[in-house]
């Protein structure tokens, strides 16, 4: 399945660690999912730091995913995000 939005974030802790949009995300049977995007701005300490959750929003709506690897350029952003967390 294929979910795309306009903006995301990267949080450590409560810490936006990186901000991007638009994204997509490709969900596999597994659960897990990748995540592409543009990037709008990030931290490079905070995006080194460890537990990170992607925020996704998807209308009125929220998805958190545990960030399994992370690679983010000047430009662009891609995950490799664990199974969703919301409700």
């Amino acid at each position: 399945m294929r979910l795309a939005g306009i903006e995301g974030e990267i949080k450590w802790s409560y810490m936006t660690a990186a901000s991007f949009g638009p994204w997509k995300v490709d969900t596999h049977a597994d659960g897990t999912a990748s995540l592409t995007g543009g990037v709008v701005s990030f931290d490079p300490y905070r995006v080194s730091q460890a537990p990170l959750k992607a925020r996704l929003w998807i209308g009125n709506h929220t998805q958190t995913r545990p960030v399994v690897t992370l690679q983010i350029t000047a430009e662009s952003i891609t995950a490799t995000l664990g199974p969703s967390e919301s409700k």
